[in-house]
């Protein structure tokens, strides 16, 4: 017996160390896991050097800290990465890269680091050039839509971006009216199952290069392409005064609960003035109780999303003076920005970090000389001034927020 007890003492002490140690394991700390590092995105200022037709354009990249850094001074003349002749400033940018069709018939993708010109990948491509709208429909899946090579049929391309692999269609739009002889496109949004384009009519042929009356939107489904229906609004004709779909300023958005919006354009005509106009989620119609931003004395360039129900527009005004405003969508109020008027047109010269909470807004100063970037923040509404970017530069052509690339 008395071994059996002491045997019992010693597998009950056994036993309780054992416990002990789990117990210890349980509140021993465990070694830090690293924390994964943040790659923040950069700010692509594009600026040309010189006139027409001896010039250069060129890509600086910078920093979140720096654009905002009023001590910060960008110099721009020769240096940066050069893009003269490889990539117009009418692009299409997402994830960190850039997508445009080139005019020897090439579909690029590229992109900018440590100053230099990348190009990724490129692939022939003669479905369409330089006046076509986009739409993506996943972060890999980028749809362009646009006139062939005459002008007379609207074509569409479905790119992987991922491979650059690319499938060709041709729309079955309606004839062209007669009096007419080109087809254009402007915007694309999706609308739940569909794709709304719209698109216009122009006289080439004699020269006068007028619109075809009422704005148009070909309602397709997004799958197969195929036209279900078109639309029309005679308060408009145009959807703002580039032909360039979205490649120079954005001229649609959709916000967080579907609807859409988009601008027009008065071109000039007395008695058309220029609009803010909205299609609701879940309809194929223009909604006739919606006007925003009417005006018969400016007409508006541009429209970028701030997030609930607030956009950033960029108007002119016969002198053709630059003048920035932010929009509520819903209630139609305009709130001046008290940027300097800029003498510059058809430059996408804003862009929006969503992220960040802020909207970066570049003025090309002709009055004196040097340009600046102006931060919006978008919570409180406050503006201040960035970084100075001298004078030596003949545009600024645009500044985009670059996403980080996946690696």
């Amino acid at each position: 017996m008395k071994i059996t007890k002491q045997i019992f003492k010693i597998i009950a002490l056994s036993l309780f160390i054992g416990f002990a140690s789990c117990d210890n394991d349980d509140d021993t700390t465990k070694p830090e896991q690293e924390e994964e590092e943040v790659v923040e995105g950069t700010y692509n200022i594009w600026v040309q050097v010189g006139a027409s037709p001896d010039y250069s354009q060129f890509i600086r990249e910078v920093s979140q800290d720096d654009i905002e850094d009023q001590t910060k001074v960008l110099s721009v003349e020769g240096q940066g990465a050069d893009i003269t002749g490889k990539l117009p400033y009418g692009v299409i940018e997402k994830n960190g890269y850039y997508y445009t069709v080139s005019r020897d018939a090439r579909l690029g993708k590229y992109h900018v680091e440590d100053d230099a010109f990348v190009i990724d990948q490129e692939v022939p491509f003669t479905q369409l050039y330089n006046n076509y709208a986009h739409i993506w429909r996943d972060d890999n899946t980028l749809i362009l839509i646009g006139p062939d090579g005459e002008n007379h049929n609207l074509v569409y391309a479905v790119v992987d971006v991922t491979t650059m692999a690319v499938t060709n269609g041709v729309l079955n739009m309606p004839a062209i009216p007669e009096g007419f002889d080109v087809i254009g496109t402007s915007i694309a949004q999706f609308n739940s199952d569909k794709i709304l384009l719209g698109y216009h009519y122009q006289d080439y042929a004699n020269e006068t290069y007028n619109y075809h009356s009422g704005i148009k939107i070909a309602v397709l489904n997004a799958e197969t392409f195929a036209v279900e229906k078109t639309i029309t609004d005679d308060r408009a004709d145009i959807f703002g005064q580039t032909r360039y779909g979205d490649l120079y300023q954005p001229r649609a958005l959709q916000t967080e609960n579907g609807d859409i919006y988009f601008l027009t354009s008065d071109r000039g005509e007395e008695d058309k003035p220029s609009y803010i106009l909205r299609i609701l989620n879940g309809t194929t119609e223009i909604d006739a109780s919606y006007e925003g931003f009417k005006s018969l004395d400016n007409s508006i360039l541009g429209l970028w999303y701030l997030g609930n129900g607030k956009a950033i527009v960029q108007k002119y005004d016969v002198d053709w003076i630059l003048e920035v405003f932010v929009f509520d969508l819903e209630s139609g109020d305009l709130t001046a920005l008290a940027v300097p008027a800029d003498g510059a047109s058809y430059t996408d010269n804003i862009t929006v970090n969503i992220e960040e909470g802020k909207a970066y807004i570049v003025t090309n100063q002709e009055a004196t000389g040097d340009g600046y970037v102006w931060v919006y923040d978008i919570a409180s509404g406050s503006l201040t001034k960035g970084m100075t970017i001298p004078d030596g530069y003949e545009y600024i052509l645009r500044i985009d927020y670059m996403h980080p690339r996946d690696q």
